[in-house]
Parts: C-alpha cells; sequence; structure tokens
C-alpha cells in the first residue's frame, strides 16, 4: 500500500502585487483604448498605457513591453499634438465635414465626395437605354441543337 500525500485543503490564496495591479489597469487602458471612436481621448487613454506599461515593463523587468512602449509613447504624443494643433480644421473636426465640403465647392475645389455626386447626375441621364437588363430565372431555357 501507497501513502498519498494530504493534499492541502485550504484554497491557495491569491497574492496581487502592484506590479500586477500597474499590469491590469495598463491592459485595461488598452481594451477601453481599442474602444473608442474619437482620435483625441483614443490618444489620452493610449498615453496613459503607455506610461501604465512602461512601469509595468520596468517593475517585472519585461524589456520588450517596456521598449514597445517607451516608443509607442512619444509616438501617441506626438499624433495627439498634431490633431490639437492642427491649423486646418476640417482635418479636426469630422462633424462639420458636409459643411467644409460646400464650402470646398464654392471656393472651386473638388471636394471627396465629388465622384458620389457626379455618379448621381450621370445615373438618370442615362434612362433605361443606358442598362442592359438581366432576367433571371429558375428555369433554363431550351437548348437549340440537341
Amino acid at each position: 500500500m501507497s501513502a498519498h500525500p494530504v493534499s492541502n485543503p485550504v484554497a491557495p490564496v491569491l497574492t496581487m502585487t502592484l506590479s500586477d495591479i500597474i499590469g491590469y489597469v495598463a491592459s485595461g487602458l488598452v481594451l477601453a483604448a481599442f474602444c473608442m471612436k474619437e482620435i483625441v481621448p483614443l490618444r489620452l487613454v493610449a498615453l496613459c498605457s503607455n506610461v501604465a506599461f512602461l512601469v509595468y515593463g520596468v517593475n517585472m523587468g519585461l524589456m520588450p513591453i517596456w521598449l514597445l512602449h517607451g516608443l509607442l509613447l512619444p509616438m501617441n504624443g506626438w499624433r495627439l499634438a498634431q490633431t490639437l494643433f492642427e491649423r486646418r480644421p476640417s482635418d479636426r473636426v469630422a462633424a462639420r465635414a458636409p459643411v467644409l465640403q460646400h464650402a470646398d465647392r464654392k471656393a472651386g475645389r473638388v471636394s471627396s465626395r465629388a465622384p458620389a455626386h457626379a455618379a448621381r447626375r450621370l445615373l438618370p441621364a442615362l434612362g433605361s437605354e443606358g442598362f442592359r437588363t438581366v432576367r433571371t430565372s429558375s428555369a433554363l431555357p431550351p437548348q437549340s441543337g440537341n
């Protein structure tokens, strides 16, 4: 008979270090950034996640983590600054795009919607003669010659 060791009836205690907490916060910030639609809040959250991952990577000795986020931090900062200080309002404010496109047309510049507007004007002018009608049927037409 072999004796089986008695297992510990007490469940193991999960301990979380400060580095673990920082890692989870950083991961949550990345998830939050991926859920955002607007660029300025996205960049701000991404900057915070970069800082959190830098702290986490340095504390845990994870060179790939802190190296990556050390490179991403200035990139996100630069892109945020570009977005905030862009001179052309059409690049910054997407909600005003139709108004700005109308102003571009009045000024004689081609808007990004020009091909769609041209197609809408051209199609009715072609009339029904401009299109070949294709009829579909579940039955095959009779074959001649067989």
